[in-house]
């Protein structure tokens, strides 16, 4: 029931809250599994941080043939947890087994950044967002900002809300390149 307004070109625009995107994509949302992981580390304040920052600049610096696609793998996960461990945090294995791939993407992530820095991190975090999968998939279809609404119109219709984990989302039908 929102007030519907028309822009100079002749778009439809609602009013009443705010810019509302033509298309909606929600992000991604923790599992249960990894709410659980979460809450487990509450208790110990920045020691999780603390340890993960450690794990990337002495990953970085022990492997000096690491490219920025690396994937992280169990063995890097193994080692995060014995630190961890050692830096007096203490999580159930389980608990930590069934979070491995948020902490891989933190992982990959503080890696990326001991490395590379800040823009490669963005494009490692960006390379599995859903949000920049969907507007890349609309701007490589579409010429024009005209196309880019025809685009997104036909996106919006044509992408029914599943759910993911436990959060209801609309997933892009493709990747991009």
């Amino acid at each position: 029931n929102k007030p519907i307004f028309k822009t100079d070109g002749g778009r439809k625009v609602y009013g009443g809250g705010g810019i509302h995107p033509d298309v909606v994509v929600m992000p991604d949302t923790f599992s249960t599994p990894e709410r659980v992981f979460l809450t487990a580390l509450q208790k110990y304040g920045s020691k999780y941080g603390d340890a993960r920052f450690t794990f990337g600049v002495r990953y970085s610096q022990q492997h000096p043939e690491l490219k920025p696609s690396f994937p992280v793998s169990s063995e890097m996960l193994d080692s995060f947890y014995k630190l961890l461990s050692e830096r007096g945090v203490v999580v159930d294995r389980p608990v930590y087994n069934s979070a491995s791939s948020w902490v891989s993407k933190e992982l990959g992530a503080e890696v990326t950044r001991a490395k590379w820095g800040r823009e490669e991190v963005n494009k490692r975090v960006n390379s599995d967002d859903p949000q920049v999968h969907a507007a890349l998939e609309l701007l490589e279809k579409s010429a024009d900002p005209k196309a880019l609404f025809v685009q997104a119109e036909r996106y919006d219709k044509s992408h029914t809300p599943t759910v993911v984990g436990e959060a209801t989302t609309k997933k892009p039908a493709a990747t991009p390149r």
